[in-house]
């Protein structure tokens, strides 16, 4: 019956460990994913608004004509300028996700220590729930041989004429 709870502890350690390392996952996970998608809709956001188109710096290619329209001189600058905003936005969320990370590995290692300190107390409880069903049972059979041997003291004082109406000790 002890060892039974005992098992059914060390189930709850390996459980909670378990939770713990999920959990830990978990919040990384969604903390990653809720940054790159909060990035993607406002990148998306800004690819459909029309800004104004300032003086173009580069010089185009005449091929399409003698004049050629000034959407298609400045494409080159606007997708460089994406590409630049795309690679800053890149080192921002993997800046951001390293420290998620390291706050997470921190907490993790908190976890850890107090689970290790709690497993220590329940190994102490556990120890001395073991040291003190064995000192039951070892008083309980103490008792019931006591019993015995006072039944069968009380017999033989019966036996030899001792009488008395009330009997104190029961057969176990």
């Amino acid at each position: 019956m002890v060892w039974q709870r005992v098992r059914a502890h060390c189930n709850n350690q390996k459980l909670l460990k378990g939770a713990v390392v999920l959990l830990g996952v978990s919040l990384l996970v969604f903390i990653v994913a809720s940054s790159i998608l909060f990035n993607y809709r406002r990148l998306n956001y800004s690819s459909r608004a029309q800004a104004p188109c300032g003086l173009c710096s580069c010089v185009c290619p005449s091929e399409k004509g003698m004049f050629p329209l000034a959407s298609e001189c400045g494409e080159n600058d606007v997708k460089e300028s994406r590409l630049d905003l795309l690679k800053e936005q890149l080192s921002l969320q993997v800046t951001v996700a390293k420290e998620t990370l390291a706050r997470t590995k921190a907490s993790m290692g908190d976890a850890k220590k107090t689970s290790l300190r709690f497993s220590a107390e329940a190994e102490k409880c556990t120890a001395g729930v073991v040291a003190c069903e064995l000192g039951r049972e070892r008083a309980e059979a103490g008792f019931v041989e006591e019993c015995k041997l006072a039944a069968l003291w009380e017999k033989r004082a019966r036996e030899r004429g001792w009488k008395d109406s009330n009997k104190v000790y029961l057969n176990r």
